[in-house]
């Protein structure tokens, strides 16, 4: 049964998503599409299942344009033991780190996707009152589907009309993140804003500008 539709516009690009989602006993599993318009337009598609606690079990995600397509399938074990596999047609030589260096992560992410900042989220009850916690990530990115570690952390700084600011930190950069009280971003500044029958809430201000999670723009991603 799905919970949740979800749908994301980018702020000054032409870029969208739809994801279904479905919640259950501290579970989450979602299937979305992005389509990214442009010069090199391109569609990704990506299925993700989370065990106890919102932890990855499970992220396959498939980029395709005209003349490609890339997929990347990635696990994680109870145990904290990653498994990776990249397939991509033509071959090329996009990074991807080794299971070893994700051993300490519980999270994935996909550039550009709002949805993967919810997982640390709920997991620490930002969304609802004070609090933070450290939530490195395996990276995907978009859209040559390499894999990355990216530090980032999340802590609680403001609640707001239908829910809250969630400070988002990688290195140097941050981003005020406004999330609903269902816990899913409804504007992620500079990235993309949640559109739809839902309204976002209010702020009591506008958040600075920031590039981290699912929209950090600098290097690696």
């Amino acid at each position: 049964m799905i919970d949740h539709v979800l749908s994301w516009a980018a702020v000054d690009e032409p870029r969208f998503e739809l994801v279904e989602v479905t919640l259950h006993l501290g579970t989450l599993t979602a299937r979305g599409t992005m389509l990214a318009g442009g010069v090199d337009p391109y569609r990704v598609d990506y299925h993700f299942d989370s065990g106890p606690a919102y932890i990855t079990k499970r992220l396959v995600v498939t980029a395709s344009a005209r003349g490609w397509t890339r997929q990347i399938r990635i696990g994680r074990d109870a145990d904290g033991t990653w498994s990776i596999r990249r397939m991509a047609d033509p071959p090329d030589a996009a990074i991807v780190v080794s299971p070893e260096t994700l051993r300490d992560v519980r999270d994935c992410d996909v550039r550009f996707a709002p949805l993967f900042n919810t997982m640390p989220v709920l997991r620490a009850r930002l969304h609802m009152g004070p609090g933070g916690v450290d939530a490195p990530s395996a990276l995907v990115t978009l859209p040559d589907l390499s894999l990355l570690r990216l530090e980032q952390d999340y802590r609680h700084a403001a609640l707001v009309t239908g829910g809250a600011v969630v400070s988002q930190r990688c290195g140097p950069r941050a981003a005020d993140i406004t999330f609903g009280d269902d816990g899913f971003v409804t504007h992620y500044p500079g990235v993309a804003r949640r559109v739809g029958p839902t309204p976002p809430p209010a702020l009591a201000a506008e958040p600075r500008l920031g590039v981290g999670g699912s929209g950090f723009l600098g290097p690696p991603r």
